[in-house]
């Protein structure tokens, strides 16, 4: 758990714990795609991030294995609507709409760099699929936004 908390910078934390998993609900102020790919690499954690709010994290104790989880990995393939057409993010957006029972986000483009505003939870997966496809993505929980850059 400390390790966790350090690659976040963050020393405040809510924990609620169960015989075999603990869950830490943290507010980091910025964090980057590194920071999640880090704490995957130490130990196998469920992360889901809402900018909003803060970043979520269930933890396994001890020796126990994480049962894996399929995630399906939709790739929306219809015409993007006009409030998400982001031209060369488009791809990004795929990703995104593809996501079941996604509720409305704001994205714009600033400075070549996608922003993307009010979205709810995005779950570590999702987030690495779009890391893969060369993007760079950083968190910026004090302005709640997710800045994805090429």
């Amino acid at each position: 758990m400390k390790t966790i908390l350090s690659e976040f910078g963050v020393a405040k934390y809510k924990l609620s714990e169960t015989p075999t998993r603990f869950k830490l609900i943290i507010t980091p102020d910025h964090f980057s795609m590194d920071t999640l790919d880090a704490v995957q690499k130490d130990r196998a954690v469920g992360i889901e991030i809402d900018v909003n709010k803060c970043v979520y994290l269930d933890c396994l104790k001890g020796c126990n294995s994480r049962k894996r989880r399929r995630t399906s990995a939709e790739v929306f393939r219809g015409t993007i609507p006009k409030k998400y057409d982001v031209g060369k993010y488009n791809m990004v957006m795929r990703h995104l709409l593809g996501v079941e029972d996604i509720c409305a986000f704001e994205a714009c483009v600033v400075d070549g760099t996608l922003e993307l505003r009010k979205i709810e939870c995005l779950s570590y997966a999702l987030l690495k699929r779009i890391s893969d496809l060369s993007v760079r993505i950083n968190f910026d929980m004090c302005n709640a936004k997710i800045t994805m850059a090429l």
